[in-house]
């Protein structure tokens, strides 16, 4: 898949219709936001294994481009993911 400096999703391929087949439908709602798809409870995170060890890859990215150019859209995702993960922690 082609993300952009937001995650949002710019191209796909198969392996990205594979990983989202069992997704909530609105979830795949353009402009579908990688990063928040890959950490929803709704989205595949409950079947990733590990994901408390996985999760900080997906904000690592987001993390990387806020740190090189910051901005407020960025700012929010980050918070948005921190709590994302954090839930599953708390499960």
């Amino acid at each position: 898949m082609i993300v952009d400096r937001y995650a949002e999703l710019v191209d796909r391929n198969d392996a990205f219709l594979a990983l989202t087949a069992t997704v909530a439908p609105a979830l795949l709602a353009p402009p579908v936001n990688v990063a928040r798809l890959l950490l929803r409870p709704r989205g595949p995170a409950p079947r990733i294994v590990n994901i408390d060890e996985w999760a900080w890859h997906i904000r690592d990215r987001p993390t990387e481009e806020s740190v090189q150019n910051p901005d407020n859209r960025l700012t929010e995702l980050l918070a948005e993911l921190g709590a994302a993960s954090a839930s599953f922690a708390e499960a």
